[in-house]
């Protein structure tokens, strides 16, 4: 009996999963947005002052930067806590969750912070 060849290489999982939550992390950042209509970096006004932050609708790309790094906390503090369920070490369970629940927060803080600065 033969075996069918494979057409593509094997990739394992969990490098799939991590590609698909940068996916993720980028087109919720903005990414796209940023690629397209090419903002500017960051703003400045006439006293001086460097604003990362548009407000209204617009986008700079720090911002970009700063909310895909907000969100890249928040799943690896939700990473965290997953991990957290499965471990046999006790100690080691509490530490991961009370890292992986104080990451998420600063995370989810920071992105409501920027919208509310933002509006």
């Amino acid at each position: 009996m033969r075996r069918r060849r494979r057409r593509f290489p094997h990739v394992p999982r969990s490098v799939v999963a991590v590609l698909t939550l940068a996916l993720c992390v980028f087109l919720m950042a903005g990414g796209v947005y940023m690629l397209v209509d090419k903002p500017p970096f960051m703003l400045s006004t006439p006293w001086g002052r460097i604003r990362p932050i548009m407000r209204g609708t617009g986008q700079t790309i720090y911002e970009g930067i700063i909310s895909a790094l907000l969100y890249g906390a928040l799943f690896a503090g939700l990473y965290m806590c997953f991990k957290a369920t499965g471990s046999y070490n006790p100690r080691m369970a509490r530490l991961l969750m009370t890292i992986g629940v104080l990451v998420s927060i600063l995370g989810l803080a920071g992105l409501y912070y920027m919208m509310w600065v933002k509006f």
